[in-house]
């Protein structure tokens, strides 16, 4: 019988998110950088989308270049996967930055 394995991401994406919650802002870089890591090792292009969307938000106060960066990976990996919605955020994202 196939089995369906459905993954939402490395749990270091929502330690990420929890952090820059809890206005940890070092600590969410940080796990956003571990994430996008864990997503790359096993190929997971949605995941990475994501997490490149969110990791661009966060840096959008502190490194615009990395932001910028980010973003356009996010907008660029989003549109080729047709995660349109990750792509049309992070496009909008990247035209407040300009």
């Amino acid at each position: 019988m196939p089995m369906v394995i459905c993954y939402g991401g490395p749990a270091s994406l929502a330690l990420a998110r929890l952090a820059e919650t809890l206005g940890r802002a070092d600590d969410a870089l940080a796990l956003y950088e571990d994430a996008l890591g864990g997503a790359e090792a096993v190929g997971a292009a949605p995941a990475r989308a994501r997490i490149a969307l969110h990791f661009g938000a966060a840096l959008e106060g502190r490194d615009r270049r990395r932001a910028r960066e980010q973003l356009s990976d996010a907008a660029r990996d989003g549109e080729a996967i047709g995660l349109t919605a990750v792509a049309a955020a992070a496009r909008a994202r990247l035209e407040r930055l300009r």
